[in-house]
């Protein structure tokens, strides 16, 4: 009778072991997949906030002198930079890029290199460029 005792402490130790290695591994599965999530929707918010940016360039570009938009954009704390008529957007592990309206200045930067931005920007048009400058 003793000996049974022993065989079935042994059985559901094992089963719990089996249990807690599915477990673990169907956790670290799940971690990937909300990582993966939260990097594709970081890529969208990046590429629409350049896009929006990108629109408003174009648009004080084509009206000419004395025109700005104050652009609200989805994301906060991002980088713009501009070279070689190409306008990118880095935030956090996300990065667009899309072909400038016209030649841009950014923010105190000097040119080719990038500036650092909150959530809202002015978009205006000055000197036969347009220019981005945050709204604080």
């Amino acid at each position: 009778m003793l000996a049974l005792k022993g065989q079935l402490s042994i059985e559901v130790l094992i089963i719990a072991a089996l249990s807690l290695a599915l477990l673990s591994v169907s956790i670290a599965s799940l971690s990937m997949l909300v990582q993966g999530a939260a990097q594709k929707f970081e890529q969208r918010d990046a590429h629409s906030s350049l896009e929006k940016i990108s629109l408003a360039a174009e648009s004080v570009c084509l009206m000419g002198e004395g025109n700005r938009r104050l652009v609200e954009i989805p994301i906060e704390n991002f980088t713009l930079a501009y070279e070689n008529n190409s306008l990118s957007l880095y935030y956090k592990n996300a990065h667009a890029s899309a072909k400038a309206p016209c030649e841009i200045a950014l923010g105190e930067a000097e040119a080719g290199e990038a500036a650092f931005f909150e959530k809202t920007l002015y978009v205006f048009y000055a000197n036969g460029k347009a220019a981005i400058k945050g709204a604080n």
